[in-house]
């Protein structure tokens, strides 16, 4: 992506975040069980605005439709961009937490890979 592009959606999705920003949002669910915020993500923001939505398609070469997100518990931890299954979401589907961080084995290889987690303990 070019930084040309790139910095038109930041501005469409800036432009729609301060649109939106007296809409009622369920943190908990648009929160992505690894953490992330569903809600600050372009996929997400451009189910809200054809021209993010195709602007982003355009880059990606697929169809706006393909990448409009509903959040990852709204996909059942499907990223529109990203070709495997999420890991930490299969995790924690049947359980009550509401994000990995409250597991026991937090971080988990699934949210760091092993190598990430033999450098975090080295420093």
């Amino acid at each position: 992506m070019s930084m040309e592009i790139f910095q038109k959606v930041r501005e469409m999705g800036e432009e729609l975040k301060e649109k939106r920003r007296n809409e009622e949002i369920d943190y908990n669910y648009m929160t992505a069980p690894c953490g992330l915020p569903c809600f600050e993500c372009y996929l997400y923001l451009s189910q809200f605005d054809q021209g993010m939505a195709e602007t982003i398609a355009g880059v990606l070469n697929v169809s706006p439709e393909q990448i409009k997100c509903k959040g990852c518990r709204g996909e059942d931890g499907k990223c529109a961009h990203h070709s495997m299954e999420c890991r930490v979401y299969k995790c924690i589907e049947n359980t009550d937490m509401k994000t990995c961080a409250e597991g026991n084995d937090f971080p988990c290889e699934y949210l760091h890979p092993p190598l990430c987690q033999d450098r975090c303990r080295l420093q």
